[in-house]
């Protein structure tokens, strides 16, 4: 049939349809666009495609196939989500259909992704933390052929990915959050353009974790009315401030806070003076004493 002889059939079927339908078209009979972006990603024996689709589109939704080692394609699941997820078997190869239905039951191509499922790396060990002075490192030993998806957690929040692409690294540098319980997840991944990501492990970042270095090098000057200090200052970008303590017949005590590493004592003199460094939780190590 020509496309001037079905186009006729078509204008004279809206004419013997109901007059509340809107006349049907050339245009209703074209297939839909087929869906973009189709990726895979997979979490040990699990599966997950993932696709796009204008959400102005008129049509009904999805239909989701796939194929084992080169046979047939068969149905999994028609589906109006833009994703799907479903069980794989290592060591077969696969190959996964999308296409998109139209209001007139006509399908898209096919939005095509291929694949190897591989067995996953196993957890990563020895993972540790080592807070600096202005971020948190994470390290940890595995495998040689192995990448890395970093991921965090603060607080009750749920878990984002910091790292874009997978890295290669056995270390990852993060800024500090010191007033909320962090919780890490390094999770393995084979290499490749179908990674699979493998069980994790994890750890935790506490704000009683952030302890602060001991304030160096501490003078002590006897003024007309009052005992001045200075210190260095920490180097630590999350510290709270400084606690000054004195000493007099043996017993320290506080006698005050600041927020700059120097403070004025009015006071009676004598004694000994030292600082701290506060961190969230807890504080630093005394400072060596002075004495003015």
């Amino acid at each position: 049939m020509s496309r001037r002889i079905f186009f006729l059939f078509l204008v004279a079927l809206s004419l013997t349809s109901c007059g509340k339908r809107t006349p049907l078209s050339f245009k209703d009979y074209e297939p839909p666009a087929a869906p973009k972006k189709l990726s895979a990603l997979l979490r040990q024996n699990t599966l997950i495609l993932n696709w796009t689709y204008p959400e102005s589109a008129k049509i009904k939704g999805f239909l989701v196939e796939s194929r084992e080692d080169g046979g047939p394609f068969r149905q999994l699941v028609f589906t109006k989500e833009h994703f799907y997820a479903t069980r794989v078997e290592f060591g077969m190869h696969y190959t996964y259909s999308v296409r998109a239905k139209s209001i007139e039951d006509i399908y898209s191509p096919r939005a095509l992704i291929a694949l190897n499922a591989v067995a996953p790396p196993p957890a990563p060990a020895g993972l540790n933390f080592r807070i600096g002075n202005n971020s948190v490192t994470l390290s940890w030993q595995a495998r040689e052929r192995a990448v890395f998806n970093v991921y965090r957690k603060i607080g009750d929040e749920d878990y984002s990915l910091l790292t874009p692409t997978p890295i290669k690294e056995r270390s990852f540098k993060d800024a500090p959050v010191p007033d909320s319980v962090v919780t890490y997840q390094i999770r393995p991944l084979t290499p490749g353009n179908t990674p699979n990501e493998g069980k994790w492990a994890d750890i935790e970042v506490k704000p009683q974790d952030y302890v602060p270095a001991r304030p160096a090098k501490p003078i002590a000057v006897s003024l007309d009315n009052a005992v001045g200090l200075v210190w260095q200052p920490n180097p630590e970008s999350w510290i709270r401030g400084y606690r000054v303590y004195k000493e007099t017949d043996d017993k320290i005590e506080p006698i005050g806070e600041t927020s700059i590493p120097s403070f004025f004592y009015k006071g009676p003199k004598g004694g000994l003076y030292m600082v701290s460094a506060l961190g969230p939780k807890l504080e630093s190590p005394l400072s060596e004493p002075a004495r003015p």
